[in-house]
């Protein structure tokens, strides 16, 4: 079992250390690891739609802190809401759940900026994975990876008989999720892997329950530093006057032009290359479980650019101790989250690992995927095979996960079975 990360990560400068300090002293059960867990989505958010990485990218961040139940989850949650209304963006605090894809699609267009703290992640994610889902709780799954991935581009949802497709313009949407590891891992499922859902997560382990101490400060007392810290962030990149309500907080503006955080030196660079290219092997190296490091450079850039903008939002850089910073960051999250999956993802039915392997055989087919006829051969192997192929099928095809694109040919039809 890979460790939690290593607590003097949660040791940083600039905004995001301020965020990180003031939340462990209000904390009546200290733990450092959680209050960067909700610290980096927190200034994610601050500098949403209009703060880019070097590369170009968005900076939200979906981020889950597993902890044991009882171990003081709620206080992140609550110092998320207090520092963001002290600061007065109170209007960038999304709902604690969504019932929905509709929910989801709806909020996000009426408020692209937002940063959604949701407790007890993992039932949630339980409810999207039942087999008996409905299509909208599917589809959540589906628009959360399209978000991640809106790099200040024009999002267009899905339409629907009774709902016409809505274009979002530079959604910046970030999620904060405490959960159990059990719960968490336990709702994923082997399509979470292949479509990736769950390889854009950083997961922040909390580590051993911490005891309980008097806090050193109120919640409540937000120092004026701290608050004067935060509306800095969210003005990096302002032009003018006023508080950019009229592009931050609309669904306005089709084309922004984010500004770039730029490399301040060439080591940043590297590291970001060489991490990337890490990656690329370990997924080679263990194509299954290897897929969840598919994204691990793309995460920990983010992070880098988070930190290094925190420091000085008027010259937004990412040095290479930013890099290094990040890239150990998000290298320990996936290695303990490969590892917890590992442990939880297998049900007692083993209806995970049937889907799971039937997604690997799949990917070997490349872009076109490979003959329904040679999966139906592959997979009578399982002893799950004759009540589970058509129903795993037809879910991973409900939510996005694969297509079963069908031809005539003389004599029938030829099935292919591709991921999307």
């Amino acid at each position: 079992e890979a460790p939690a990360i290593d607590e003097a990560l949660t040791h940083v400068d600039g905004v995001l250390g301020q965020i990180v300090d003031f939340i462990v002293a209000t904390s009546r059960r200290p733990n450092r690891r959680l209050a960067l867990s909700a610290a980096l989505p927190l200034c994610a958010t601050l500098l949403g739609r209009r703060m880019a990485t070097p590369t170009g990218a968005g900076l939200q961040l979906y981020v889950i802190a597993t902890y044991p139940t009882g171990g003081g989850k709620q206080h992140q949650l609550d110092a998320i809401d207090r520092l963001l209304r002290a600061a007065d963006m109170g209007r960038h605090i999304g709902p604690s759940q969504f019932m929905s894809m509709s929910a989801l699609v709806r909020h996000v267009a009426n408020s692209p900026l937002t940063i959604c703290a949701q407790d007890e992640f993992g039932a949630m994610l339980k409810r999207l994975s039942h087999p008996r889902a409905s299509t909208h709780e599917q589809g959540i799954s589906m628009v959360l990876r399209s978000l991640w991935g809106a790099h200040f581009s024009t999002v267009k949802t899905p339409a629907y008989a009774t709902t016409s497709s809505i274009e979002i313009a530079a959604p910046c949407l970030s999620l904060y999720g405490p959960t159990t590891p059990g719960e968490f891992y336990e709702a994923m499922r082997g399509k979470d892997i292949a479509n990736g859902f769950l390889n854009r997560f950083l997961v922040i382990d909390g580590g051993e329950r911490v005891s309980e101490v008097e806090p050193r400060r109120k919640l409540r007392d937000v120092p004026d530093s701290l608050r004067d810290g935060m509306i800095g962030l969210y003005r990096a990149g302002q032009t003018g006057r006023g508080n950019l309500s009229g592009f931050v907080c609309k669904n306005t503006a089709p084309d922004p032009e984010p500004m770039l955080a730029r490399w301040e030196d060439q080591r940043a660079h590297d590291v970001y290359r060489d991490l990337s290219t890490t990656a690329t092997a370990r997924m080679d190296a263990d194509p299954e479980m290897g897929e969840m490091m598919s994204r691990v450079a793309e995460i920990a850039l983010r992070c880098a650019t988070i930190r290094g903008v925190s420091r000085d939002p008027h010259v937004p850089t990412v040095s290479g101790v930013d890099m290094d910073w990040a890239a150990t960051l998000a290298w320990q999250s996936m290695e303990r989250m490969i590892g917890d999956a590992g442990r939880y993802m297998v049900d007692p039915l083993g209806a995970a690992e049937f889907e799971r392997k039937l997604l690997a055989k799949v990917r070997t087919g490349g872009p076109k995927g490979i003959r329904m006829r040679e999966l139906h051969r592959h997979m009578s192997r399982h002893q799950r095979f004759s009540q589970d192929l058509r129903n795993t099928l037809d879910a991973l095809a409900r939510s996005g996960v694969i297509v079963v694109d069908e031809r005539k040919v003389p004599g029938g039809v030829s099935r292919r079975v591709r991921i999307v």
